[in-house]
């Protein structure tokens, strides 16, 4: 019996990330509690001062975590997975909202 493609195996293909993708995000959140846009941030704004100092981390936290979660396959595997990374975009959006609509300070 002869497969359709030469008998050549297909690669599969991963249906959700590898578990090593969500152990090695952390790092990313790491650099970015530390490397945020502290010049349009002022404490008088509490609000955007918060968005601004913690949201951009936040988002390479939740990836990290949608991701771990998927690579697994735990608390629901993917089915969790995908509304934790579409929180990780919502928060991004409001992250990139405050700092477009922010002003270096003086």
């Amino acid at each position: 019996m002869r497969l359709k493609n030469g008998g050549r195996h297909r690669k599969q293909v991963p249906q959700h990330p590898p578990a090593h993708l969500g152990r090695g995000l952390p790092a990313v959140t790491i650099v970015w509690v530390f490397i945020w846009p502290a010049d349009r941030a002022s404490p008088a704004e509490p609000l955007r001062y918060i968005i601004l100092r913690w949201f951009h981390a936040g988002v390479w936290l939740l990836l990290a975590l949608a991701a771990f979660i998927a690579g697994c396959n735990l608390l629901g595997g993917v089915k969790l997975a995908k509304p934790v990374a579409l929180a990780s975009l919502v928060v991004y959006l409001v992250f990139m909202a405050a700092f477009l609509t922010s002003h270096k300070l003086p």
